[in-house]
């Protein structure tokens, strides 16, 4: 049996509260998310037909998902593509989702959410190793290569690895560690990245 946290009416009432706050922000001059505007749009009982997302982070933040899941997502057949302007269709991007059983709006269906914790638990686990891996390399090659050198060598080792690891996650509809715009690097790859940046 699941003891709700809040009643009914008390998350109605911070709901209402939360749409006071919105209407204050715009009140005094600030502009509202994506994802606020729709709350607006929600409780006024209209659709949102005509969102649109000027990037990806918005998209993502309108659909109540992460930017990088929406890389994984842009690289299936049928998905929406931006108009010429870079304006992302909020709603076309909900309608292609629910066809591939992710609900949007922040609510992942069962099996998004299986997905979403296999990607998260493998992606953690390849940083892990990624830590390690200059460590490991520097002290195999210990007075045989010059530091530099070795740095080289350690990157592309790991470039490799993590197109493999995006490889692997993609065959089982994952999000890899390269996938994104701007993939996140493992705090000992950035270090190695910004030693061969300074040489």
């Amino acid at each position: 049996m699941e003891t709700k946290i809040l009643s009914e009416t008390a998350a109605a009432t911070i709901l209402e509260n939360d749409l006071i706050n919105l209407a204050k922000r715009v009140s005094s001059g600030k502009v509202l998310t994506n994802r606020q505007r729709e709350m607006i749009a929600e409780q006024a009982g209209q659709r949102s037909a005509g969102a649109w997302a000027n990037n990806l982070t918005a998209l993502a933040d309108a659909l109540g998902t992460t930017r990088q899941r929406l890389e994984f997502w842009r690289r299936k057949d049928g998905c929406p593509q931006p108009r010429t302007n870079g304006l992302h269709s909020v709603d076309a991007w909900r309608k292609f989702l629910r066809g591939h059983g992710v609900e949007t709006g922040g609510k992942a269906t069962g099996h998004d959410t299986r997905l979403q914790v296999a990607e998260d638990a493998s992606n953690a686990q390849f940083i892990a190793v990624s830590n390690e891996l200059p460590a490991a390399i520097r002290d195999a090659l210990a007075g045989i290569l010059p530091p530099a050198q070795v740095d080289q060598i350690t990157l592309l080792v790991w470039l490799r690895l993590a197109e493999a690891q995006t490889a692997a996650a993609s065959r089982q509809d994952l999000a890899g560690i390269l996938d994104g715009e701007e993939p996140q690097y493992p705090d000992e790859i950035a270090k190695l990245c910004s030693r061969l940046d300074a040489e």
